[in-house]
């Protein structure tokens, strides 16, 4: 799976930016001045790109989940049918089918120690696939991270719990890669504050198996301070997502200490209004890819 460090174009739902004009136009102004294009697809039922496009395990193929959350039942209206829109919208790419259930929000790509590439996710995709009878001599828990690792092209799969108070069950508001540290070591960013002291506690400590593990220091925990966790990053710029309050500032400037490499190219948009109607950011409305060509 190619880290979001590897992105070069981004795209956004038109339904987002028919919808939200004014906040679409700037994040695309910012990533016009970077050198990234954006573009929109046609077709969506809802915003969450990230969710339901497919995934992409490496410079050349994609991964297409199945997109059929359970946090959608009885609003399946709002199911975007992605084989439609990928046969219409990217007949070009190589696009792979995977037996499981999955939204692209649960899938953070990351390096851990000893040069793993890992996939973080939440036990969520567990639960979403607990009807799944492979047929095959492993338990169900391993088929469910075996076909992870297989298609995605990864070494091990780094499962946190699923907080159940969050019905999307997504791992993008929760933690982020970090790059490595001046000393070579992986990085993780997550926000360890908005949980209750077990769950926290948790993630934690199976995260530090794998990654010197950073909190997101704020002097003030609003209950939208998850989003500073759900930024967009490209392989030339990054853009945090703002909540209105005096800790924007902080946020910013600790991404601005953990990614030296991007001086000058960090970014923040406001969209607090947004964020607490929607309970998505900036991760979740884009998809973004590694593109060797126009597509």
């Amino acid at each position: 799976m190619l880290l979001e460090s590897d992105k070069n174009k981004v795209y956004f739902s038109s339904l987002f930016a028919r919808h939200y004009q004014s906040l679409f136009s700037e994040i695309r102004n910012i990533l016009k001045c970077e050198g990234i294009p954006c573009e929109t697809i046609k077709g969506t039922k809802d915003y969450w790109c990230r969710d339901f496009m497919p995934v992409q395990a490496n410079t050349q193929s994609f991964v297409q989940f199945k997109y059929h959350p359970d946090y959608l039942e009885g609003k399946r209206a709002y199911e975007t049918k992605v084989d439609n829109l990928m046969a219409k919208s990217f007949p070009e790419l190589d696009v792979t089918k995977a037996p499981i259930i999955a939204d692209g929000g649960n899938f953070v790509a990351a390096v851990g120690k000893g040069g793993k590439t890992c996939v973080i996710m939440t036990m969520k995709t567990r639960h979403q696939n607990n009807d799944i009878h492979p047929g095959a001599p492993v338990p169900f828990v391993s088929f469910v991270e075996e076909v992870v690792k297989s298609e995605l092209m990864c070494d091990e799969v780094v499962a946190i719990p699923w907080d159940q108070e969050d019905e999307l069950g997504h791992v993008d508001g929760i933690v982020r890669f970090a790059g490595y540290s001046p000393r070579g070591i992986p990085r993780v960013l997550i926000n360890r504050r908005l949980y209750d002291q077990w769950y926290a506690g948790a993630v934690k400590s199976i995260l530090s198996g794998h990654f010197q593990v950073i909190d997101l220091k704020l002097s003030l925990y609003d209950e939208l301070s998850w989003a500073y966790i759900n930024a967009i990053q490209t392989s030339k710029c990054i853009i945090v997502p703002g909540i209105g309050l005096p800790t924007d500032k902080e946020a910013l400037y600790q991404y601005q200490e953990l990614y030296p490499e991007y001086a000058g190219h960090i970014y923040m948009v406001q969209m607090r209004d947004f964020i607490k109607e929607w309970n998505g950011a900036l991760n979740c409305l884009s998809w973004t890819i590694q593109s060797q060509n126009n597509c």
